[in-house]
């Protein structure tokens, strides 16, 4: 039988907010000069994954990706910090939706991020001072779709597994998410995942126009 949902975790890129890496590329490659193509392998995986798991600050991240360009003195600060902002893009069709849930039961975010984003979604996004809470991957030294990352969450929340939704656009996460037992679903629509929310019995969301 299907728990009641108590609780739901928010993704945020690709689900709250749109994304747009083509515009930091895009500001770098006019600072410096240097080729998109080149600026991207910049952005390693594994220099990504440290600043995102708190293993580095923001001035070791940025001193990381200005090192690994071909021309290590051609990237200034401020123009790299300006082109990492350009990433956060827009709310989507989805915040609604969160504010409308927030009215009814506990909201927590559960995102792979960094400081500087979060600091910077702080001043531009209002639907951060909704959530019960938060779960960062640079606050608890894991990224999803590590397990361990989903038991801080369910810890900090005090839920089990079944008696929660987790929304995520990223089908690793949302498949690790599952076989730990959370109600798991692939973000693709708001269409679909109003249909899904409901589905589980958020019967609140029927008469909601967002």
């Amino acid at each position: 039988m299907q728990k009641e949902i108590t609780g739901i975790f928010f993704d945020i890129g690709g689900v709250l907010l749109n994304i747009h890496p083509e515009r930091t590329i895009q500001h770098l490659n006019n600072c410096t000069g240097i080729s998109k193509e080149i600026i991207k392998t910049a952005f390693s995986h594994e220099i990504h994954n440290k600043y995102e798991k708190g293993e580095i600050n923001n001035q070791e991240y940025y001193q990381s990706i200005k090192q690994a360009l071909p021309k290590t003195d051609s990237l200034c600060e401020p123009d790299f910090w300006e082109a990492w902002g350009m990433l956060l893009g827009e709310e989507t069709s989805v915040s609604p939706v969160l504010r409308t849930c927030s009215k009814h039961i506990p909201i927590w975010l559960l995102s792979n991020t960094n400081p500087y984003h979060i600091e910077l979604g702080a001043k531009r996004f209002s639907f951060l001072s909704l959530v019960t809470g938060a779960v960062f991957s640079y606050d608890v030294g894991y990224r999803k779709p590590d397990k361990d990352i989903f038991r801080i969450a369910l810890n900090l929340a005090e839920k089990t597994p079944g008696e929660v939704l987790f929304i995520d656009d990223d089908l690793k996460n949302v498949k690790q998410a599952h076989k730990i037992g959370l109600n798991s679903h692939h973000f693709i629509s708001t269409e679909l995942l109003k249909q899904k929310m409901i589905k589980l019995g958020l019967s609140f969301l029927k008469d909601d126009s967002t």
